[in-house]
């Protein structure tokens, strides 16, 4: 949930806004002279926004993803979590969490599973475009 909130009342609340952010992703804009100045958001949100433009920032990235879902719309099969990293999906969050983003909750997880989806939705197994063949990192990629 957003809250709008003077400059003022959020210096005066700050430690309750924190905690009521941090446990629930709400979001609080806080205005100076009634226009929005900032925006407040839990660090996990704050994240996974970053993850986000991450990957939508980079041209290679998109042209893949785009790639990859045109080729699962026309009915291509891809590999399970569990076939790609050896392990069951699980969240960190309680199932009945709408939030609940397991993919998308650490970056690490997120690139590795886009890179596997690179080598199952595109079938020509080739490397992921910037950051080289799987399990490696090509040289000067971010973690």
């Amino acid at each position: 949930m957003t809250k709008i909130l003077p400059i003022s009342e959020v210096k005066t609340r700050l430690p309750e806004l924190v905690t009521n952010i941090e446990g629930r992703d709400d979001q609080v804009v806080v205005t100076r002279k009634g226009k929005p100045a900032v925006v407040i958001v839990s660090y996990d949100q704050f994240e996974r926004l970053r993850e986000t433009l991450d990957v939508l920032g980079d041209p290679a990235m998109m042209r893949q993803l785009r790639k990859s879902l045109a080729y699962f719309a026309k009915g291509g099969k891809g590999r399970t979590f569990d076939d790609v990293f050896g392990e069951p999906l699980r969240s960190s969050r309680p199932a009945h969490d709408p939030l609940a983003r397991p993919l998308l909750s650490c970056g690490r997880r997120c690139r590795r599973a886009l890179a596997a989806a690179d080598q199952a939705g595109c079938q020509a197994g080739r490397p992921h475009p910037r950051r080289g063949a799987p399990g490696r990192r090509a040289a000067g990629a971010g973690a």
